[in-house]
Formats: structure tokens, sequence, C-alpha cells
């Protein structure tokens, strides 16, 4: 097991503070430093057909499978690149990535609204403003100064996990999962969540082999970087990752 006590001195100041002490990333890695990647030409983009296929419908909203398809370039040079074993794994791991993209964060979404979970713009400033200070900015006093729309989103999104988790775990117990980025889920709370609202009927997918591919996708704890559980996991929500931030940012100002 790992105690969360052997790794909380490195997981806050290697990836929640050294992180933003680097050019911020957005939640799937975009730096916000550099130029727009330009916009795909239209050889690049699949039409958008009349009779799209809906694949699962999250909260009266429909998910389209040329929504879970890659560009028509990225297609021709896994192509070109990969064995056909590797190009149909390749294709259905991109698949499940943009399912698991479309459908958790829209729930979680709305199941932090109804709980009084939601980040406050005041949360997401001071945690920006901490972050702003690892890298040696000034604050301001515009609650929107310098934050790029990725910004609040990276900054949005390890509040609202941090809280969620933290009412989860409250609930459930269990597993939890924290990444280097700051962000956290609680697996049993998500998975007892996604089965509520599956049975609320707020939830389905249309067909049986990407509903599979989707739990399985769920029941999967290798995307984080930490599982901690029991007293450890209960240390870690006794912390905010406002005091995390702050807490790492002196530790990093005493070196």
């Amino acid at each position: 097991m790992i105690h969360w006590s052997s790794i909380q001195n490195q997981l806050l100041p290697l990836g929640l503070l050294a992180l933003i002490a680097l050019p911020v990333t957005s939640l799937w890695g975009q730096r916000t430093d550099q130029p727009k990647t330009p916009a795909p030409t239209e050889s690049d983009i699949a039409p958008q057909e009349f009779d799209d296929e809906i694949v699962a419908i999250v909260l009266g909203n429909g998910i389209y499978a040329s929504e879970l398809t890659p560009p028509k370039s990225t297609v021709r040079r896994y192509q070109r690149t990969l064995s056909p074993h590797d190009f149909e794994k390749r294709m259905e791991g991109w698949r499940v990535k943009k399912l698991e993209l479309l459908i958790y964060p829209p729930i979680l979404k709305a199941f932090a609204k109804e709980h009084g979970l939601s980040p406050t713009e005041k949360e997401i400033k001071l945690l920006f403003d901490e972050f702003l200070r690892s890298r040696g900015g000034s604050v301001g006093v515009d609650d929107n100064q310098g934050m790029s729309k990725f910004e609040r989103q990276f900054d949005e999104r390890i509040v609202l996990t941090w809280k969620t988790s933290k009412f989860m775990f409250e609930k459930h117990g269990g597993r939890v999962g924290v990444s280097k980025f700051g962000t956290s889920v609680s697996f049993p709370g998500r998975l007892a969540l996604l089965k509520e609202q599956k049975k609320l009927g707020n939830f389905a997918f249309q067909n049986e082999a990407d509903e599979k591919l989707y739990w399985k996708r769920i029941n999967d704890e290798s995307g984080v970087d930490v599982v901690i559980e029991g007293d450890e996991a209960k240390k870690y929500f006794q912390t905010t990752p406002l005091e995390s931030a702050k807490a790492a940012n002196e530790r990093g100002g005493n070196r």
C-alpha cells in the first residue's frame, strides 16, 4: 500500500506546484502560452452527416459517433505507422477517452450543483493567484486579470474534483485516485454516481459495445499517479487545494 505520508511532500511540490511553476497547461495538456493550433482544414474534419449515429445520451444531450472519431489526418497517420491490430486498439482508445470526457464531467458538474459543491469564483481566483505567485507573477485585483480560459478550466477542475471527491469519500469510503495535476477522483463514488444516473435514465448507451468499453474504462484505476484510502485519504481531504498550494509555495521559498 502506498502511504500518503510518504508521498505528500513529493506529490504537492512536484505535481501541484512544480507543475504550475512551468507554463500552465490545460486539463488536456495544452500549453496556454503557445499560439493556438491552426484550425483544421476541411479534409481533416469528418463530415457531419444528417444520419450521424447517436451512441449515448447524457442529461438529455446526445453524443454522436462523429465526436468520437479522430481527424482524418490522424487516422491516416495511424494507418501508416501502426499494424492493423495496434490501429484498432488506438482507435478504440481514442473512442473511449472521448466517451469518458463527454459523459462524466457534465454528470459531475450537475452533481456538484445539486449538493452545493460547485467551485466558487473566489475559490478559483484564490487558487489562480497562488499558482501565479509560484511563477513569480504579481497578483492583480481584477478577478479575471491574466487568467486564460485554460487556466480557469485547470483551477476549476482541481477545486471541483477535490470537493466532490471529499464528499463522496465521506459517504462511500474506498479508494481515491490523485493525479500530479492536482485533480482527484473517488473511485467508488464515481461508480455509484454513474450507476445511479443510468438507473434514473439520465445516462444511457445506444449500443452494447460502447457501454462495455466505457464501464471497463471506469473500473480501471491505472490512470492516476497515486491511490490512497483510509486514514491516508482522510488526511488528504483535511487540506484544501489552496492550502496545499500555499504550503508548497512556502516550502519552495525556503529552499
